[in-house]
């Protein structure tokens, strides 16, 4: 069971300069959520039950001027367990964006960091708390995540009617794992980055095609160590996947209301994963181990279709 209540109290101060046609923007913000929780840490017959409190100051500051504007936005989220002190923790979250409108192009950024908070249910500590144990053998730890991303895209006016956009994204995300866990391999670090290029071009008021090619990269790697006959090794994996994709696709608007979009295209992935055990500190494979590769192409097609109706009560889509 879970209860919610949320509270908030923002302010907006603008800051204009005439001279330089530039409005400073600076928003304090503060919000209050008390949340209900009986199965914190999802176990068939829970211990106990939690009031979780979520303190949440932040301030969001920029500026507007004629062709670009700035948001920079930073949040502190406190969360307080009442009877699970053990995952308490400190939220950190950090966006920006930026956006410029050119005579014949435009550009848009946006970027963030955070840490946060994931209560993972299935690793297991060697020093395991007898309270915290469910049934499956296994306790509720708290892993930290480290998300990092950016990304920008370019947009040019070719004509009065075709335009190019070129957009560029990445992500990195990390766990904070405790050096006790005697299962690690449950949180893996990852990055994933993505190259696209977008072609457009209005056939009519009502119809317009697009022709879209992107090119992606996503790898993940987890190690940790151990002992094997009583040599000191270190186990763990990797795995590296490219994805090449076409798209071709069109938009119809029936009316200032109803819009159909249509693409279909030609997806092609390569994925190569190792998993190894080596002596430690060296890439050495430990020979009464075993060693595995594996790599796997994988072609196939990609469809989709939209419908979207808009009225006066919602949106249909």
């Amino acid at each position: 069971m879970k209860i919610k209540t949320d509270f908030l109290l923002p302010a907006l101060v603008l800051f204009s300069t005439d001279g330089y046609a530039l409005d400073l923007l600076f928003k304090p913000e503060f919000s209050f959520k008390e949340r209900f929780d009986d199965n914190v840490r999802m176990q068939l017959h829970p211990k106990h039950s939690n009031f979780i409190s979520t303190i949440s100051p932040g301030v969001m500051f920029g500026y507007l001027a004629d062709d670009n504007e700035l948001n920079t936005r930073f949040r502190w989220n406190e969360l307080i367990y009442s009877s699970d002190s053990a995952l308490d923790f400190s939220e950190k979250l950090v966006n920006l964006s930026h956006k410029y409108q050119g005579e014949h192009f435009k550009t848009d950024l946006a970027a963030s960091y955070a840490e946060e908070s994931s209560i993972n249910t299935q690793l297991d500590p060697t020093t395991i708390d007898p309270t915290q144990i469910n049934e499956a053998g296994g306790v509720q730890l708290l892993v930290p995540r480290n998300t990092k991303s950016v990304s920008p895209t370019v947009t040019y006016n070719l004509s009065e009617k075709s335009s190019l956009q070129l957009g560029y994204s990445y992500q990195d995300v990390t766990f904070n794992r405790a050096q006790n866990l005697t299962n690690i391999f449950n949180y893996s670090d990852y990055s994933f980055q993505q190259y696209s290029a977008t072609a457009s071009h209005a056939y009519t008021e009502r119809l317009s095609f697009n022709l879209t090619g992107a090119y992606t990269e996503y790898e993940s790697a987890n190690q940790r160590p151990g002992t094997a006959f009583g040599f000191p090794v270190t186990s763990g994996f990797s795995q590296k996947s490219t994805t090449i994709t076409y798209q071709a696709g069109l938009q119809y608007l029936f009316n200032e209301q109803t819009q159909l979009a249509l693409s279909a295209g030609i997806r092609d992935t390569t994925t190569d994963s190792t998993q190894f055990t080596y002596f430690r500190d060296t890439t050495i494979p430990f020979p009464l181990s075993q060693q595995s590769s594996l790599s796997k192409n994988t072609v196939g097609n990609v469809f989709s279709a939209s419908l979207a109706r808009k009225s006066d009560w919602g949106t249909l889509a």
